[in-house]
């Protein structure tokens, strides 16, 4: 996988098939969690600094495409609430997976409290936020947050997260270009470094609040 992405998102590749396959894995991305998304969008912002590409058409594919892709995890947490409504642990006869089913439900329980009274704020926090980015669109769906609701706080969360790594990449681009990429680099990591700490304090506060 290293290495058809490294091929892939090279200088020789014609921008109309890197926008095809930025849709094809900001879309995988979403749903299987793979592959990373800050490395799809960092390499075609550089990319586009190059003029490989147009840096608004990137950010606008690969946020829609990442949107599509998250709505399934909505639609599976709306069709997962309906099956399992009137499922109870008393119902489940295997002890050990009695006991899965409760300390699941337990944690799922409050995570749905949590979305039901921070729904919009909550969402576009945690689709800045690595790993659960795609997965937080399932408690959404779980509390069956209004499809339209739902829409907007993803598709602006996702649009700043797109923005920033692509942004970022086009950035780096310009570094690499006057001075050298291990100072390109070393500038992309601290940059991030700072973004995940303010997210993780972000997303801390808002749960002890609660």
């Amino acid at each position: 996988m290293d290495v058809f992405l490294t091929e892939l998102f090279s200088r020789q590749t014609a921008p109309e098939v890197l926008y095809l396959w930025v849709a094809i894995l900001m879309f995988l991305n979403a749903v299987l969690m793979t592959p990373p998304s800050e490395y799809i969008c960092l390499s075609a912002g550089i990319l586009s600094f190059y003029g490989n590409g147009n840096l608004l058409v990137f950010i606008l594919i690969a946020s829609v495409c990442n949107l599509l892709g998250t709505s399934l995890w909505y639609l599976l947490g709306l069709l997962h609430k309906k099956q399992t409504k009137h499922l109870t642990d008393r119902q489940i006869k295997n002890a050990f997976f009695r006991k899965i089913f409760q300390i699941y439900t337990q944690h799922l329980h409050k995570i749905e409290q949590l979305f039901a009274q921070h729904s919009f704020s909550l969402l576009l926090l945690l689709r800045n936020v690595p790993i659960v980015r795609s997965i937080s669109s399932y408690p959404a769906g779980r509390i069956a947050m209004p499809l339209s609701k739902f829409l907007l706080a993803s598709g602006l969360g996702i649009l700043i997260w797109v923005c920033l790594w692509t942004g970022q990449g086009y950035f780096l681009g310009q570094i690499a270009l006057h001075y050298h990429w291990t100072i390109a680099l070393i500038t992309g990591l601290i940059s991030l470094v700072m973004i995940k700490i303010v997210l993780s304090l972000t997303a801390t506060k808002i749960t002890i609040e609660d």
